[in-house]
């Protein structure tokens, strides 16, 4: 072990080894780096590949850690790693997932033990609460087996955001991180739209878009057309808070502009109705914020332009407008299965009130009656999932993220934005139980500005 550590040494004190650190230290900090891995996932997920990711992205992780580097170099791995998998059916994700978490959390566990961890967090005990919540929902259980997937998913959520809460790269520079999700978030945000392009060329080439998107059968293996359209919910904010901190980066609001128009696509009625909410209000609150407020009124309206002709001279002609509202008369507006789905859980809550019927056992339930997995309503699926506990449990986790949203922090007013987004979505599609929205909410919780920050 001793010559191992000597030889480490040797070759990190040679000078070919720090002329590589040095190349890789620029690599990794240059944007070149998130768009390869973007590439890379994107390629991975148009063939339906698993070793492409494996191979690559493990190169990368070693080299960050073999060569020390920031630890927030992880983070466009682990984002693009969402969208490189494309599974046929859904269950086949499970696996995959059990490991890579299972992994994790073990090298999570070890690090908090090298290092104890600051659980002082609101945040964190209310996602402690609604875990324990969970695990009392095991008595009444039909399926244990579905119900441990939700526990060990929800295990993961935990130990990644205590993970994330005490590193080191993000607590000593919240700012430098913050900017560097954002800059991810925007190839996140491109990198969704060619696989979109990409899918609909694929499978929905001749046929009109939005007859294609509406059918129920559009499935991008790491997501449906609903969770694509609560990703750019939680996108947008973020991306326009970078904007606000820096007018000359006009292209972010090209971007946006283009996240609006792929959210439009995939016809999500509760996406639509926090967009109708909350537009205004965003407005209102980029205009406060920006430093040039005449250049960014006159850099909408100039965009606003640009989309009139886009539906003057494109959309109307080829009947996509008609298309649109056509779908939204027959069935977009409808609430029948909402309302049926809502039903079926209020009376699985009745039967079981205080601990709920189980963790994830909405499926069993609602199978009986329609084909759908969750209940598409947050409250309804606390209530029948963990019952008043659990739904206690989660009124306090969102109390705790909405008092930290309020601190005085330009960062903290758009996840408050991002929060109340996925809560309005969330009342007709589901949002917080969804593994992607997790994942994504954990990276993003981590950044908010804390009363600690501020006084530092």
């Amino acid at each position: 072990m001793e010559k191992l550590l000597e030889f480490k040494e040797r070759i990190c004190k040679s000078e070919l080894f720090k002329k590589l650190a040095n190349f890789l230290n620029k690599f990794y900090s240059s944007d070149l780096y998130i768009i390869t891995l973007f590439i890379i996932a994107i390629i991975n997920w148009k063939f339906k590949l698993i070793w492409l990711v494996v191979i690559t992205y493990s190169i990368f992780i070693f080299l960050i850690y073999f060569f020390k580097l920031t630890k927030l170099k992880l983070l466009p791995i682990a984002i693009s790693l969402i969208i490189a998998i494309r599974y046929d059916l859904i269950n086949n994700y499970f696996l995959p997932l059990l490991i890579v978490a299972s992994i994790l959390s073990i090298v999570f566990i070890i690090n908090f033990i090298r290092k104890r961890p600051k659980i002082n967090n609101g945040i964190f005990l209310g996602m402690l609460f609604i875990l324990f919540s969970m695990i009392f929902s095991l008595v009444n259980t039909p399926v244990l087996t579905d119900s441990m997937k939700a526990i060990g998913l929800w295990s993961f959520y935990t130990i990644l955001y205590l993970y994330l809460l005490n590193l080191d790269d993000i607590i000593e520079n919240k700012k430098t991180a913050r900017f560097y999700l954002a800059k991810v978030f925007v190839y996140l945000s491109l990198a969704v739209f060619i696989e979109v392009v990409i899918y609909y060329l694929e499978y929905g080439l001749g046929e009109n878009i939005i007859r294609f998107y509406g059918s129920n059968d559009v499935h991008f293996g790491w997501a449906n057309t609903t969770t694509v359209a609560t990703l750019y919910l939680l996108i947008m904010p973020i991306l326009l808070y970078y904007y606000t901190l820096d007018q000359k980066k006009y292209y972010l609001l090209l971007i946006v502009g283009l996240n609006l128009a792929i959210l439009h696509l995939m016809l999500s009625r509760g996406a639509y109705l926090a967009m109708i909410i909350l537009g205004l209000p965003l407005l209102l609150k980029i205009v406060s914020d920006v430093k040039h407020k005449t250049n960014f009124i006159i850099t909408l309206i100039y965009l606003t332009i640009i989309a009139l002709l886009i539906i003057l001279l494109v959309a109307i002609p080829t009947g996509y407008i008609k298309e649109f509202f056509d779908f939204l008369s027959s069935k977009g507006l409808s609430i029948e299965d909402i309302e049926l789905i809502s039903r079926i859980g209020f009376r699985v809550f009745q039967r079981y009130p205080l601990l709920g019927a189980g963790a994830n056992s909405a499926n069993y339930y609602i199978s009986i009656a329609i084909d759908n997995r969750f209940y598409d309503n947050f409250v309804i699926e606390t209530l029948a999932n963990m019952g008043l506990v659990g739904l206690i449990s989660f009124g306090y986790y969102l109390y705790q993220i909405v008092r930290y949203c309020i601190k005085k922090n330009k960062y903290n007013s758009y996840v408050l934005i991002v929060v109340i987004a996925i809560i309005i979505q969330g009342l007709m599609e589901t949002t917080f139980y969804n593994p992607l929205v997790m994942i994504i909410l954990v990276f993003i919780f981590p950044l908010l500005e804390t009363e600690k920050d501020i006084l530092e």
